[in-house]
């Protein structure tokens, strides 16, 4: 079920994830948990896809929409992170390769993930890349690293898949699969920078952005000027 889209007011501006909404993930028990995300995340999530919702637009040159994790298949186990979605269509984020953002109990993330649901276009992606186009495509002042299972533990920096990149390729092609491309931040450093983070998110999608252009149908590749 795709995630629903947000809606907030001008009033709900971005002011930050406290320690508070980072703490949620150590509460045991899944109604207990819920409670304590849709109390201290979401709501901030939610206020923070509102607020890029300008700059994504005149970056794409076409309408950005943003959708907020409710996690609502969820029954029993709680979950380990929650996060904000950007794509560009209004019906969910899934179906295309899109742009994350959330926080997990140690840290806060900024993802370009291509998830099963984007069917052959995750794969098309994935085999336009090297892992030395991909240095390239993401040089930046932030360290990317590159997941083969998406919400999964396993990560390794960009300039380090050369070595192996046949097994990375190998995993992340697997149907039950989404790959991402990753940049981690402490949440002391989240927490320390309050609204401002927003500019850093807008600076890590921007080192992203090159390889998502690479998704696009032709025409529609977005990084206007």
């Amino acid at each position: 079920m795709p995630a629903a889209p947000v809606a907030a007011s001008p009033a709900d501006r971005f002011r930050g994830l406290p320690v508070a909404a980072f703490e949620v993930f150590q509460i045991a028990g899944f109604d207990a948990r819920m409670a304590a995300l849709r109390r201290e995340a979401t709501p901030r999530l939610a206020a923070l896809g509102q607020e890029l919702l300008p700059a994504l637009s005149r970056r794409w040159g076409m309408p950005a929409h943003a959708h907020v994790a409710h996690h609502l298949r969820r029954r029993v186990n709680p979950p380990e992170d929650t996060w904000v979605a950007w794509s560009t269509s209004a019906r969910g984020y899934k179906a295309e390769v899109h742009f994350e953002v959330g926080l997990s109990r140690t840290s806060a993330f900024v993802r370009l993930a291509a998830l099963p649901e984007a069917g052959p276009v995750k794969l098309a992606l994935l085999n336009q890349l090297t892992p030395e186009r991909l240095t390239t495509l993401t040089a930046g002042t932030q360290l990317v690293r590159f997941t083969p299972d998406h919400h999964g533990l396993e990560q390794v920096p960009v300039g380090e898949l050369t070595a192996d990149w046949g097994h990375w390729v190998r995993q992340a092609s697997r149907a039950q699969h989404g790959w991402a491309l990753v940049v981690d931040v402490p949440r002391a450093a989240v927490v320390r920078r309050r609204g401002a983070w927003a500019l850093d998110v807008l600076a890590a999608m921007d080192q992203l952005s090159p390889v998502w252009a690479l998704s696009r149908p032709r025409g529609q590749d977005g990084l206007a000027p």
